[in-house]
């Protein structure tokens, strides 16, 4: 189960298909060590809102493009916010996941965390919040090793190595 990645995109403002592809090259030397096991990539979840007394950097990314041909000159500005970019980087891992190896699962946790009310920059969430994860990661796993629409599932005492 990897959780990774929030540091990187908002603390360190690194760009989001960075962080998505850390994430992945991660996930295929944990394939690599263990080919039969399943890797689970975990959204990152939005950050907590801002607090009106925080002196932390801005989380907001612009990019401009510019074009110019030889009669006009048009510019366009985007501008990603912190919410946006933590479903930029899911939706690459989630696109991957679903594209590759059966082994390889997206686990999306983000209507979990979205439900925090935090004004703080912390970016673990309440002890609520943590525990309706920590239901959803169980019931996850269930699905994954026991579910027999999977043809990948093993139902058999493999199940516990799979989950080193």
């Amino acid at each position: 189960w990897i959780v990774v990645g929030y540091h990187d995109l908002f603390n360190e403002q690194c760009a989001e298909n960075v962080v998505a592809l850390r994430m992945l090259k991660l996930a295929a030397y944990i394939h690599r060590q263990k080919p039969n096991s399943y890797i689970v990539l975990n959204s990152i979840p939005p950050p907590p809102p801002p607090s009106s007394s925080s002196s932390s950097r801005s989380t907001t990314t612009t990019t401009t493009t510019t074009t110019t041909t030889t009669t006009t000159t048009t510019t366009t500005t985007t501008t990603t916010t912190t919410v946006a970019r933590s479903s930029i980087v899911n939706a690459h891992l989630e696109a991957f996941c679903s594209n590759h190896h059966p082994y390889y699962h997206f686990f999306n946790a983000t209507h979990v965390f979205a439900k925090t009310t935090t004004t703080t920059t912390d970016p673990m969430p309440s002890l609520p919040i943590h525990k309706e994860w920590l239901t959803e990661i169980v019931q996850y796993v269930e699905h994954l090793l026991y579910d027999t629409d999977d043809p990948y599932a093993n139902h058999g005492d493999d199940d516990r190595r799979r989950l080193e």
